[in-house]
Parts: C-alpha cells; sequence; structure tokens
C-alpha cells in the first residue's frame, strides 16, 4: 500500500433514501435498533428530573473555592437541630418508673388466678 492510497479521501457512496424509523417501542428489540443515528435523536438529550426533595446544591461545599476553604464552625452549629423530645417540655422531671415493666408476679394482674388444672400442673393436651 502507498501513501498516496493513504492520503486519499473517498466520500462515502450514497445509498439512497435514509431507513424509516420505528416509533413503535415494541419494535425497538435490537441494539441497532435504537442506534442514535437511526432514531434521529440522542437517547441522552430528553435528561432527567432530579429527585423530590433533593437539596445537595444549597449545601456547603460545591464550589471548589468552598471544598477547598473549610466550612466555619458557627455555620456548622447553626445547621444543628436539637435533640429535644415534643411529648414532654423541657425542664420537667422524669418519672423514674415510667416506662419500666416489672416481672413481678404480684405486681400484675390476674396472676394468682389459676384453675384446678393448672395448680395440678396439668396442661389441656392430658384430659
Amino acid at each position: 500500500m502507498s501513501t498516496e492510497d493513504l492520503n486519499s479521501y473517498a466520500e462515502p457512496q450514497a445509498t439512497g433514501s435514509p431507513d424509516a424509523v420505528e416509533t413503535d417501542p415494541a419494535g425497538l428489540n435490537s441494539a441497532e435498533d435504537l442506534d442514535e443515528d437511526r432514531i434521529r435523536k440522542d437517547p441522552l438529550e430528553s435528561g432527567m428530573d432530579p429527585p423530590e426533595g433533593w437539596s445537595g446544591v444549597t449545601k456547603y461545599g460545591m464550589t471548589p473555592w468552598e471544598e477547598s476553604h473549610p466550612r466555619p464552625l458557627a455555620d456548622r452549629l447553626a445547621e444543628e437541630q436539637p435533640e429535644v423530645s415534643v411529648d414532654r417540655p423541657a425542664g420537667e422531671p422524669v418519672d423514674p418508673g415510667e416506662g419500666v415493666i416489672s416481672r413481678d408476679a404480684d405486681d400484675q394482674p390476674g396472676a394468682e388466678i389459676r384453675s384446678e388444672a393448672e395448680r395440678r400442673g396439668q396442661a389441656a393436651d392430658d384430659s
């Protein structure tokens, strides 16, 4: 092969009218059918919807300058949420017995009510 053959340029031959574009999504079965040149649209042109409630761009550190400069402590502390219970106002004393479950039989109502069969140790299957 000579250098003249490498430097020459031949235009592509016209093959006639372009291929028909399939509009039915069920007809697009192969990767060839999804070729961008054939469907005349870039699949990425339609874009993407961001997730609902996404607010990452409003956070500190999104720009190169912010990445190279640490965020001031006062700004970080101002963003903190206090861990206060909504149920009880601040400063109200806590009942020490609240939320404690006793395992004593004396504290449970109906614990001493047993049938004669239960006192003998007889199960329902042993009749």
